[in-house]
């Protein structure tokens, strides 16, 4: 399933949750790095890191907001993006969902303060 039918519930009531995140704009960039620490309510902290993919291709919302006329390639960075979806919030889901891509995570085993594993470990 791809992003939107992820997002509106194509996969509710089968169990999969492990952490709900307070912020859809955050969980969305965590799904873009691929690993994160996460502060739950009670103040403990977890790794989560790449599990799986739902299988489509990533497109990247930054060159999406480029070819909207939103900014220029040079513009384009993380903090800018979440700036302006912040700043637009009638458009957020939309432009989230021009990426199909869903990542699925997994706890990791290791102190939290080590920060996120990597690709390279």
């Amino acid at each position: 399933a791809r992003r939107d039918a992820i997002d509106g519930g194509a996969l509710a009531g089968q169990g999969l949750e492990m952490f709900w995140l307070d912020d859809p704009l955050e969980a969305f960039f965590l799904h873009v790095q691929g690993s994160g620490r996460l502060l739950l309510g009670d103040g403990q902290m977890v790794r989560v890191g790449y599990a799986g993919n739902n299988g489509h291709s990533y497109h990247s919302i930054g060159s999406e907001l480029v070819s909207r006329g939103e900014f220029t390639p040079e513009e384009a960075t993380a903090p800018a993006i979440k700036a302006w979806l912040r700043a637009h919030p009638a458009d957020t889901v939309e432009i989230l969902h021009t990426n199909p891509r869903y990542i699925f995570f997994r706890e990791i085993e290791a102190p939290p303060d080590r920060g996120p594993v990597g690709a390279m470990g």
